[in-house]
């Protein structure tokens, strides 16, 4: 693998997982972390293009008229500058879709993630541990997951790391390694029952069905999950009921995450409302944050958001070219590695999820989504002139728009990173009355 690859995916496998573990670590680090990788990972490209920016002729259509779509949803934006923003930091996820895709086999993505999880779970332990023997009471325990402002952004890493880590577990030479993975597991399940994560448990469940029907290699991942899943609860058991009840401390469930239901159909409401008076193009990307509403910056509903941010045209044509790729790999599922098969369960989960969590706006998820998805389409590859050896002229000058649009990006972003609280500095701070919590979307403080 070339250096700048090795870097990026250092910086990447280690950012969204393990800058939690560091003091004052969170949202806007993990947010800036990201932007730097993507533009690590964008240079990359340009000392070594990616050979898999061609592919069959309808594809390519299908790219150029989701480009031209968002472009004029772009200018025709409130704010072009903030739409074009969110457009080159989707831009440097497919940059990074393509060196995952690229360079799947020498990655080593499972065992990055499976020591990331693992690292998290033991230090949420030890801070449940410390915590109980001070003598206080703990109360909404998912506070205690360090690194996160909001336990959902630790579920939608779940949601993809889970699958993958359980797809590998069984392929897994090294036992070392694989005691590595298998406390990942029962330690993601353990905080996924401490933030009560309905979503990722519905998105893993599905994940675990499909993975049925993948053979005997898809019936070792369920096996795997439901072992994990088991193991989880009875360490849940064992440290948040059977434990203080013995220390004699209250550990409550997290009762603040109840009631999510109301808030989450309301945005539901106004993101159909943006629909109904914007069909074709949209508000523009990013902009139903320019809408405060003292519930979220973002719908919840990846679906919902797309048609009201981009038009129905665009998010239609989007949708149905993730559902051709997610076809091809259901057709080659039999055929697949472990960790390409555990990529696209995690795809598969990812999308559903999509429908009732802000897995795709969260800086940390969006970059495992990413990576998930480029190991996947390495099982899809084709054997077309773009990916028998020889590098085109398109992939060259791909290469180097996409280091211009990141390097672009982080311009705009660093100085933005050093705020006390991280904003868009060219708009209005803006901060709904009465409501003292960020909405997050770019940054954490959310609005524009």
């Amino acid at each position: 693998m070339m250096p700048f690859p090795a870097l990026a995916w250092s910086a990447l496998l280690t950012g969204p997982l393990l800058l939690p573990l560091l003091p004052g670590a969170g949202y806007d680090l993990a947010r800036a972390v990201q932007i730097m990788t993507l533009t690590l990972v964008a240079l990359s490209l340009t000392v070594r293009p990616s050979r898999g920016w061609a592919e069959a002729r309808e594809s390519a259509f299908t790219k150029i008229a989701l480009a031209i779509g968002l472009l004029i949803s772009v200018t025709c934006a409130a704010v072009p500058l903030v739409a074009l923003r969110e457009l080159a930091l989707l831009a440097g996820l497919i940059g990074l879709a393509q060196v995952a895709r690229q360079q799947s086999a020498q990655l080593g993505f499972a065992r990055a993630l499976s020591l990331g999880l693992a690292a998290y779970g033991a230090l949420y332990v030890v801070l449940l541990l410390l915590a109980m023997a001070s003598g206080a009471n703990v109360a909404r325990l998912w506070l205690l997951l360090p690194g996160v402002e909001n336990a959902r952004y630790h579920d939608s890493v779940l949601t993809v790391a889970l699958p993958l880590i359980a797809a590998s577990l069984g392929s897994e030479p090294n036992r070392r390694w694989r005691a590595v993975s298998a406390w990942a597991l029962v330690s993601g399940f353990l905080t996924l029952g401490v933030s009560a994560g309905r979503a990722t448990a519905l998105a893993l469940a599905v994940a675990a069905a499909l993975a049925w029907a993948c053979g005997p290699q898809g019936r070792i991942v369920v096996r795997s999950l439901v072992a994990g899943a088991g193991a989880g609860a009875l360490l849940h058991a064992l440290l948040l009921v059977l434990l203080p009840f013995w220390l004699g401390v209250a550990a409550d469930a997290p009762a603040a995450l109840s009631g999510s239901d109301h808030g989450r159909l309301y945005l539901w409401q106004l993101a159909l409302d943006q629909i109904a008076v914007h069909p074709w193009l949209g508000v523009g990307p990013m902009h139903l944050a320019r809408m405060p509403n003292g519930k979220g910056a973002h719908p919840h509903n990846i679906y919902l958001q797309l048609a009201a941010e981009w038009g129905i045209p665009t998010t239609l044509l989007a949708l149905a070219w993730v559902a051709r790729r997610m076809g091809e790999g259901w057709r080659s599922r039999l055929h697949m590695q472990p960790v390409q098969l555990g990529a696209w369960l995690a795809c598969a989960a990812t999308l559903v999820e999509g429908a009732f969590a802000g897995n795709f706006v969260m800086p940390a998820s969006q970059t495992l989504i990413a990576l998930a998805w480029g190991v996947m389409l390495s099982a899809l590859s084709r054997q077309t002139p773009a990916s028998t050896g020889k590098v085109t002229r398109p992939g060259r000058a791909a290469g180097y728009a996409l280091l211009a649009s990141q390097l672009w990006l982080l311009s705009i972003a660093f100085p933005e990173a050093w705020l006390p609280e991280p904003r868009l500095l060219d708009t209005p701070n803006v901060q709904t009355p009465n409501d003292p919590v960020r909405r997050p979307r770019f940054w954490l403080q959310g609005w524009f």
